[in-house]
């Protein structure tokens, strides 16, 4: 059981939660979005995209936001933050130096 929990960690994509998400001011939400970054970070058709196994297109798809938010700070700091909610176990070294070992 293990091993395949660690299998789907590496194809979840990193999210976190923001006040401004799907906020386009437009009233329409791109249903492809998905599809456009696996094709863009590939430099594949989006027609090609829809032939990879859905592993492979949830393995692209996941590097593709990797890839895209690690290009700004705003981006950096919504993957530490979307890395900081997937854990499960404490910090023990940053709780020790923000409470002091008791």
């Amino acid at each position: 059981m293990g091993k395949y929990n660690t299998r789907i960690k590496k194809l979840k994509c990193p999210y976190y939660p923001s006040d401004d998400e799907d906020n386009m001011d437009t009233g329409y939400i791109v249903e492809s979005i998905g599809e456009k970054r696996v094709a863009e970070y590939l430099k594949i058709s989006m027609l090609e995209v829809e032939e990879l196994d859905l592993i492979e297109y949830l393995f692209f798809l996941r590097e593709a936001v990797i890839y895209n938010c690690s290009q700004t700070e705003d981006g950096r700091e919504y993957l530490r933050n979307a890395n900081r909610l997937e854990q499960t176990s404490p910090d023990r070294k940053k709780l020790r130096e923000k409470y002091g070992k008791q």
